[in-house]
């Protein structure tokens, strides 16, 4: 009887919270929406000022030159997603950069450019392992217009405008620190890598109008040394100790352990699988390909979201 009662308090509770409360790791969404890019929209994916900040005709420059894009997809400090790069390759539209002097509003190809740079941004900060601390003195200080980059933001090749909106999006403080505490270092959480993943898919939904690959979406990285490279480090190699490799004037008693040193691996973006990829899909509305061996996944519009279950038990610690 008590059980049933909580149950029913339960239940009443959950009624009172909006479709969108019910699901604090997803991006804002519109249930009405017809369209994929109504459904998410930018704003909710991208905040205006870092929409603002971002600029894309670097971008639009190296989608036209495949060395270009040969370079960015060998590159292992600064990654770029595997979506990105195909987008880049066959899917932009046609249509140049709008030009401010002539257009208050970015042509299709202006906004898809951005929406790209700001996923690869998304998945560049899903890289960080380690706590943030916050800038110093002389970083923080800096005038606006001329702030100095976190030394994380500029070793992953992230504008200030999109480091901030990140770091306040996508991280939490430290444990026993105040969710306001200025100074105190940041963390990307197991909760809140699930929602920048969230809104990583999201965007990328947006980018392909609703249609995408769960197997490209989950980032799973391939481990094996790019074709190109051309240093023995970075493709794995088998080094001899120094005195091993000059002639020996006299027999060696035994052969020292060979040191290997392994391939740069690429970095993880989302470090998700492809069944992890295809659950957070399945939670932002999409239908998975019918086809048996199928990755393809579409966004239903408008929107059918899984349902929220409340009132489940913890499971049992083993």
């Amino acid at each position: 009887m008590v059980r049933s009662a909580l149950e029913a308090a339960s239940e009443g509770a959950s009624s009172a919270l909006t479709e969108q409360e019910k699901r604090p790791a997803h991006p804002r969404f519109d249930l009405s929406a017809v369209t994929a890019r109504d459904a998410y929209p930018r704003e909710a994916l991208v905040p205006d000022p870092a929409w603002a900040a971002l600029d894309a005709a670097r971008l639009d420059a190296a989608a036209r030159s495949t060395q270009q894009l040969a370079a960015m997809e060998a590159d292992r400090v600064r990654p770029w997603p595997a979506v990105v790069l195909r987008v880049l390759r066959t899917a932009l539209p046609a249509s140049g950069l709008a030009s401010s002097s002539t257009s208050s509003r970015p042509t299709e190809r202006s906004d898809v450019l951005r929406a790209l740079l700001y996923l690869t941004f998304l998945c560049r900060f899903n890289t960080i392992k380690r706590g943030i601390a916050p800038a110093s003195g002389a970083e923080a200080d800096a005038p606006t217009g001329e702030e100095q980059p976190h030394p994380m933001a500029g070793k992953l090749g992230l504008p200030p405008a999109a480091w901030h909106e990140l770091l306040s999006g996508f991280t939490e403080p430290q444990a026993g620190a105040a969710a306001d505490e200025v100074g105190a270092t940041r963390r990307l959480t197991e909760r809140m890598r699930q929602k920048l993943a969230m809104h990583a898919m999201a965007l990328a939904l947006w980018v392909g109008e609703g249609k995408g690959d769960s197997a490209e979406l989950a980032q799973v990285c391939d481990e094996s040394p790019p074709a190109t490279s051309a240093t023995p480090l970075a493709a794995g190699a088998f080094y001899l100790p120094r005195h091993l490799s000059r002639p020996a004037r006299r027999p060696l008693p035994s052969l020292p352990a060979l040191s290997y040193f392994p391939p740069r691996r690429r970095p993880q973006m989302l470090s998700l699988t492809p069944k992890q990829a295809g659950l957070y899909l399945r939670q932002l509305g999409c239908v998975m390909g019918k086809t048996r061996g199928s990755t393809a996944v579409e966004l239903t519009v408008p929107l059918e979201l899984p349902r929220v279950e409340q009132g489940r038990a913890a499971p049992k610690k083993r």
